[in-house]
């Protein structure tokens, strides 16, 4: 599955998501603001951490589950904006 975070206009990533293999492979790094849009990317012992298991968690709490279907998805709760490509 194919990602795009937004916050308004503003591009924050893009990447491939495999839940099966429980691999990402990121296109565009994420801004580095993207702990703005919701904390859960942000650990104190590690810093700014971007990995599978984050960004499965940031999904699912979006409703976005492997088998989703292509389409734009806003979360009114953090303003974002997902677009999901299959």
């Amino acid at each position: 599955m194919f990602v795009e975070i937004f916050n308004g206009m503003n591009v924050f990533s893009r990447f491939y998501i495999d839940f099966d293999n429980k691999t990402v492979d990121i296109e565009v790094q994420p801004n580095k603001d993207i702990k703005n849009i919701s904390d859960i990317f942000t650990y104190p012992d590690r810093g700014f951490v971007f990995d599978f298991n984050t960004i499965s968690i940031f999904l699912k709490n979006r409703g976005i589950l492997p088998n989703t279907k292509e389409g734009v998805y806003t979360n009114i709760d953090d303003n974002i904006k997902i677009v999901v490509l299959t």
